[in-house]
């Protein structure tokens, strides 16, 4: 799996992010089974990392959605850049997954073991992208393996 990932960059300031990030396609445009990951520095998008071995996960999924999927993503990727979610450094990255089913977008974490922090960086992620019900979202946690 590691040896499959791609670093497209390392950046310190929104504007570094943002070089990299325009040019990117979309990830509703992605080939299927695809995914794009944005972590911290350090921290492999992989549970075996220190940083994710006693995490968890926000998972979203969506079917057929793409313009809601590129959005979403886009506003949670600058949310992180802009650190409106982290709380205590909590988080460690995200993820968003194309594939043939079910699009999925993650929102990885540091500790499962507070649940009140993990519900509350949960509603800080609804509020930020601003999803509900109504949207054909699902949204679930899931802990690390």
């Amino acid at each position: 799996y590691e040896a499959n990932l791609t670093v497209i960059g390392e950046f310190d300031t929104v504007e570094e992010f943002c070089r990299y990030f325009n040019w990117l396609k979309p990830p509703s445009n992605l080939e299927r089974n695809s995914n794009y990951h944005l972590f911290k520095s350090g921290i492999k998008p992989m549970w075996e990392d220190e940083a994710n071995a006693n995490g968890g996960k926000w998972v979203l999924t969506m079917k057929n959605q793409p313009q809601l999927l590129d959005r979403a993503w886009s506003w949670l990727a600058m949310g992180l850049v802009g650190e409106e979610l982290d709380e205590a450094d909590e988080i460690c990255g995200a993820v968003v997954s194309l594939r043939s089913k079910v699009d999925r977008i993650q929102l990885w974490i540091r500790s499962k073991d507070d649940v009140e922090r993990v519900n509350s960086i949960g509603r800080k992620l609804i509020k930020l992208l601003d999803i509900s019900d109504t949207d054909g979202v699902g949204l679930e946690f899931q802990v690390s393996i």
